[in-house]
C-alpha cells in the first residue's frame, strides 16, 4: 500500500520555514520560494479594474449606441465614393478600349 502524507501542525511548520527562509538550519541554499507579504500592487490594481471594468462597459456600449447612425452614414457615403471611383475608372477603360479600334494601322513599308 502507498503511504499518503497527512500534514501535521509540525511538518506544515517545517516545510513553510524551509520555503520562506524563516529561521535558520534548513539549508535551502539560497531559494527562495515566497518571500512576499501583503497585498502588493497586484491587490492594488485588481482592485482598480474590479470598480472601473463596469463603468468602462457602460460608456462603451452607450458610445456604440451613439456612434451607429454617424456609422452608418460614412458606410454609405464610403460605398457612394467608391461606386464613383469604379464608374471613372470603368469610363475611362472603356474610352481606352474605343480609341483602341480607331487607329489606322500601320503596314510594313511605315505608310
Amino acid at each position: 500500500m502507498r503511504e499518503v502524507y497527512v500534514p501535521n501542525n509540525s511538518t506544515y511548520k517545517m516545510y513553510h520555514n524551509f520555503f520562506n527562509q524563516v529561521g535558520g538550519g534548513y539549508n535551502s541554499q539560497g531559494y527562495i520560494y515566497n518571500n512576499q507579504v501583503g497585498g502588493g500592487l497586484g491587490g492594488f490594481f485588481r482592485s482598480a479594474m474590479k470598480f472601473a471594468m463596469p463603468i468602462g462597459k457602460k460608456l462603451l456600449y452607450k458610445g456604440w449606441e451613439i456612434a451607429k447612425p454617424e456609422l452608418k452614414k460614412v458606410a454609405k457615403s464610403g460605398v457612394q465614393a467608391l461606386t464613383r471611383v469604379a464608374e471613372d475608372q470603368s469610363t475611362k477603360v472603356q474610352k481606352k478600349l474605343n480609341s483602341l479600334g480607331k487607329r489606322r494601322k500601320v503596314d510594313a513599308l511605315g505608310s
